[in-house]
């Protein structure tokens, strides 16, 4: 009986193990952790965005962090996925696929069993459990290659699927910066389009300035050119009348003036230069006036000297009237005294 239920035992932890399950949430937008860090529910260490995926490289277990903590994912449920016999301390280790342990000592099983006392002894040789009166239970059957296989080609696969993950973010990543890229070239593009376009605004107003300018002035000629026609002589008033009449309102010629001028010149006798006795104006060689002045420079000179002549004797007798004696100073004491 006793032989039946541990073989029970033993057959139910292999069952759990070949049970094990990783499942991969279906293309989530989250980062894929690999590590040995994370071996149970619960923990806190790494932590990351909400979603994001943690594979224990380990034991393939899978865990997303809830905002808090790694919980499991779907379907990576706790499995025992391995024991071991402690001979020295005499208790039956099981491991789950947490890496954690529970150990059941064989005394425990005894007494859950019956009260016959049996000794357990396990031989890593032979891979068998040997029981004290005799029997022993074959472990070498519980080849558990198969299922660590079909869990590396689990692993393997979450692997590629982590690796594709991992190029497609990497290729998003290029394209983000591509786009950076593009979004500052356009920005310096903008810049300097704004810049140009300031330069055409700042020449558009200079423009409008210089074309306000010229309206005004072509304003201001309009006006000018207006009153000067409404001032300007009527060319039906142009007159060649050599007579030169009263008119207010005809205008004569070059001609007409000269002409005039010349028959009033010759028409009028007029005596130019006296002849007559006394007269220091006399006809020039050219028929001019000619007025000869050398007789006035002759007196002129005369004239100067006889003034600085004058001017030195009032200097002498200025001087002289300085020495004589003062009136004043006359006595006629007898007496000299």
């Amino acid at each position: 009986m006793k032989n039946g239920i541990l073989i029970i035992v033993l057959l139910l932890s292999g069952f759990a193990f070949s049970q094990t399950t990783i499942n991969l949430e279906n293309q989530c937008n989250c980062e894929i952790i690999k590590g040995t860090e994370v071996t149970n529910a619960g923990a806190t260490v790494n932590p990351a965005d909400l979603g994001d995926i943690y594979v224990n490289t380990d034991t393939g277990v899978l865990y997303f962090w809830d905002g808090d903590s790694w919980e499991l994912t779907s379907g990576s449920l706790v499995r025992n996925v391995e024991f071991k016999v402690d001979k020295v301390n005499k208790k039956l280790i099981l491991i789950d696929s947490e890496g954690k342990e529970v150990e059941v000592s064989f005394a425990d099983i005894s007494a859950e069993i019956n009260t016959d006392e049996q000794e357990l002894s396990f031989s890593e040789e032979t891979n068998k459990l040997a029981i004290s009166n005799g029997n022993e239970v074959d472990l070498s059957s519980l080849d558990d290659s198969a299922v660590i296989e079909t869990l590396d080609g689990r692993v393997t696969a979450n692997e590629n699927a982590i690796g594709a993950l991992e190029a497609s973010v990497a290729a998003n990543t290029n394209a983000i910066a591509a786009n950076a890229t593009n979004i500052s070239n356009n920005t310096d593009a903008i810049s300097e389009n704004e810049a140009a376009i300031g330069v055409l605004e700042t020449s558009v107003e200079t423009n409008t300035s210089a074309i306000s300018e010229n309206t005004a002035a072509i304003t201001t000629n309009t006006e000018d050119i207006t009153s000067l026609q409404n001032e300007k002589e009527d060319a039906s008033n142009k007159s060649d009348d050599t007579a030169l009449g009263t008119s207010s309102t005809l205008f004569p010629t070059q001609n007409a003036v000269k002409t005039y001028v010349d028959n009033s010149i010759t028409a009028s006798e007029q005596t130019v230069v006296s002849v007559d006795e006394g007269n220091s104006i006399k006809a020039g060689t050219d028929g001019g006036a000619f007025y000869d002045d050398s007789t006035l420079q002759t007196s002129v000179a005369t004239n100067t000297n006889n003034i600085a002549t004058n001017a030195e004797n009032i200097s002498d007798n200025t001087d002289a009237i300085a020495d004589k004696e003062d009136a004043s100073n006359k006595s006629t004491d007898g007496t000299l005294s």
